[in-house]
């Protein structure tokens, strides 16, 4: 008996928006809780692991579908433009360690994505 962690070549690409989705939520409650919402450092910590989370689910779907399904960086860019609204009061930012790691966490993820080769079909 045997577990299938993946799922079928057919299904993949169906699988990977549904992740895509998921990730998206996770992740704006995360920038929503990280800019709102956080009083200190360690609730900043915290918000940034939760877009942790949702940055590697997005990293997940993304080689689920052998890195073709562009619908990701739909995801990507409504996470950016979640990032205008703190440059616009940037002096109050600067000091925001969840600004920055989420900022980076993004450049990091953009660049991966942007980098990543489709595997061959085997």
């Amino acid at each position: 008996m045997s577990v299938k962690v993946l799922p079928a070549k057919a299904d993949r690409p169906r699988v990977s928006w549904w992740i895509f989705v998921l990730a998206w939520l996770i992740g704006n409650l995360a920038l929503i809780a990280g800019y709102e919402g956080a009083q200190g450092l360690l609730e900043d910590m915290l918000a940034l692991c939760v877009f942790a989370v949702a940055c590697v689910a997005w990293w997940g779907a993304y080689k689920i579908s052998n890195f073709r399904n562009r619908g990701g960086f739909i995801v990507i860019a409504l996470w950016m433009s979640s990032l205008l609204i703190p440059l616009l009061d940037f002096r109050h930012y600067i000091r925001d360690p969840f600004f920055w790691g989420s900022a980076a966490m993004l450049a990091f993820l953009t660049g991966g994505a942007a980098l990543a080769r489709p595997r061959g079909d085997s």
